[in-house]
Parts: structure tokens; C-alpha cells; sequence
């Protein structure tokens, strides 16, 4: 089985998800090749697995030596599995033997294109090259709609959730109540994850509860954007920027996390935050609400409404002190879905 993925720098949801399920399928004695990114984080990731791994640049200004690559890492190869849209393109135009069976592994969602003109691009290079796509594989319901409704055959896709490591250790409880409440953002600093609507809730949140403040955590374009808006709202003296963080030692530092993305196809942290015993308010976007498994210690918020959010987020917080009980509850079910080797099968 060979694996194809372009990110080149860091470790994207996607990414940390692909190399759960390549562990998994080591596990399970597949042999396992990945073509990525030269020097990329994820190529040295794989490798250390014990993956096969090749590595050139796959930017679509080079499709021809990308395509030479997927040629000869494919050689004896019975499976070939891109990982995200350009990927999935260089699967469909790769010249194979009739033995490969070539699948598109769809990990966001369509919309996540950041303009009109990008998204009918696509639309129409997945068009050209999806005839010799064997099959689909979307990580949510919600995608699978998506993608049926560009066109994709329903039968030819098939849901599997990602999935997401679990933690490594006791994972810390809910703070006591000694200090202010924490709002916390995990995500890539980018237009879709919605950091800039997460500043608009804290500002309406800090309103009528002025002690609460906030912890961003992520890395991405849009930084200096977003540190100018929080002192542009007066904010900036209760919002922390953190950087890159390490998943489950950010959520101990936070009492509930938001997730105001624009667009999401499954949602790691969405996972991970229930297992870490938080709660989560989130807009109702993409596969979100296959993610989020409790009633009491999640929320769905209609998407964009951000007097909503602030709202939920105000009442969520007044309730923390009663929701041990379901929280721990909550963890139970979420420690026991979206398993790696559940993917990996």
C-alpha cells in the first residue's frame, strides 16, 4: 500500500491521523510506502514507523516528477492512497499497472477553498481525473454528502473515520474553581478554523464576565491578523497567545474549548478535548455533529451566529461546577470511538 501526501510543513490533522492508521496497517504486517514532501516532518514521521518512504516535491509545479515518483514507488504495489486534493489528482493521473487499485482519501471539505475561483478549479481538475479514481474514502457522513453532491458516485465512497491517538497518561480534570475560567482555541491560525470569530466571542463573553480570559493555541498566516484584532477589540490584555502546543497539556490549561470553524470535515481536537474531560461549544459545520457525543457537555451552534456561541458559552460556563459527572461520562465514549486500529481495519 503506498500513501501520498504533500504537507511540508508540520503535522496537519490529516497528517497525524494518516500516521495512526499507517501504524495500524504495520501493525497488521501491510507493507507500507509513503511518497512526501522532501525534508517534510510527516516523511520523518512515517519513517520512523517503519514505512518505506520516498521523498520529492510534489508541488503541482512539478507534477511530471511527481508522477515519475508514484510510477516507480508503485512498482509491485497492489493499493495507491492520496491524502488530500492535489495528492488525490496525482493518484488519478498516475500511470499504474491494471493490479493498482487507486483510492482518494478526502479529508476536508470542499469548501474549505479559500475563493470561488480556487473551489470551481478543483472541482473541475477532479472532474478530468476522478474516472480513474477505484474508490473514495470520506472521514464523515458530512463529506460523503459533499462529495455525492459534486457528482461522485455514492456507491464508490465509503466513510471511515479518522482515526485519533489516544493520550499517553492520566489526562488532568477539570480545574477547580480558585481561578478564572479559561476559553481555549485549538487550531491552525487560518480563515477557515474561525480564530477571528473566537476573538469576537471572547470580547462578547469578557463583557459580562470580565474575570474570564482565553488561550490560543496553533501556529499559521493569519498571527499577526489576529494579535492586531485582540488589541483592535480591547481584548488583547486577557488572550494569550501560546503557539504550537502540545494537545492534552493545552486542554488541562483551559475549561472549555471552542470550535468556531467555518468549514470541518471531522475535527481531532473535537475528539480529543472530549477524551481530556472539556467541554465543547462548536459551530454545527461539516462532520462536527457526528463528532461531538453528549448533549450536556457539547453544543452545536448554528454556523456563523456568534451571539449564540458567546451565549452557550456564558451558560456552559455558569454549569461547569455540575458537570463533572457527564464529562467523565462523556470521556468514557469518546476514549472508547474513532480508535486507530478501528481505522487501520
Amino acid at each position: 500500500m503506498v500513501f501520498v501526501n504533500n504537507f511540508a510543513r508540520g503535522l496537519g490533522g490529516g497528517e497525524q491521523q494518516l500516521l495512526c492508521v499507517i501504524e495500524g496497517l504495520l501493525k497488521r504486517e501491510c507493507a507500507v510506502s509513503v511518497v512526501a514532501a522532501a525534508q517534510s516532518e510527516f516523511a520523518q514521521a512515517a519513517r520512523a514507523l517503519g514505512a518505506d518512504t520516498v521523498e520529492c516535491d510534489l508541488a503541482p509545479t512539478q507534477v511530471v516528477t511527481a508522477l515519475r515518483a508514484l510510477t516507480t514507488a508503485t512498482e509491485g504495489a497492489d493499493i495507491l492512497v492520496g491524502s488530500g486534493f492535489w495528492t488525490n489528482c496525482l493518484v488519478g493521473m498516475a500511470r499504474t499497472g491494471p493490479q493498482v487499485t487507486k483510492i482518494a482519501l478526502h479529508q476536508s471539505m470542499p469548501a474549505a477553498s479559500s475563493s470561488t475561483a480556487a473551489r470551481i478549479a478543483r472541482k473541475l481538475l477532479a472532474r478530468r481525473v476522478q474516472k480513474s479514481i477505484t474508490g473514495h474514502i470520506a472521514v464523515s457522513r458530512a463529506l460523503k454528502a459533499e462529495l455525492v453532491s459534486q457528482g461522485v458516485c455514492p456507491d464508490l465512497v465509503e466513510v471511515i473515520y479518522n482515526g485519533v491517538a489516544l493520550p499517553q497518561g492520566q489526562v488532568t480534570s477539570l480545574p477547580g474553581h480558585s481561578r478564572a475560567p479559561v476559553l481555549g482555541f485549538l487550531g491552525r491560525l487560518e480563515k477557515v478554523k474561525g480564530c477571528d470569530t473566537f476573538l469576537r466571542v471572547v470580547e462578547k463573553v469578557q463583557a459580562q464576565l470580565p474575570e474570564v480570559s482565553a488561550h490560543i493555541a496553533g501556529i499559521g498566516s493569519q498571527r499577526r491578523h489576529l494579535q492586531k484584532m485582540a488589541r483592535d477589540l480591547g481584548i488583547d490584555g486577557r488572550v494569550k497567545f501560546l503557539g504550537q502546543q502540545e494537545t492534552y497539556e493545552f486542554l488541562s490549561k483551559v475549561d472549555l474549548l471552542l470550535i468556531p470553524s467555518r468549514a470541518e470535515a471531522f475535527s481531532l481536537v473535537a475528539v480529543e478535548a472530549q477524551r481530556a474531560q472539556r467541554p465543547v461549544l462548536a459551530f454545527a459545520v461539516g462532520g462536527l455533529p457526528e463528532v461531538l457525543l453528549s448533549d450536556t457537555t457539547t453544543r452545536l451552534i448554528a454556523a456563523g451566529d456568534i451571539t449564540a456561541l458567546a451565549a452557550e458559552t456564558i451558560a456552559l460556563l455558569e454549569k461547569l461546577p455540575q458537570l463533572s459527572c457527564d464529562l467523565e461520562e462523556t470521556a468514557q465514549r469518546a476514549l472508547a470511538a474513532f480508535l486507530p486500529q478501528q481505522s487501520a481495519e
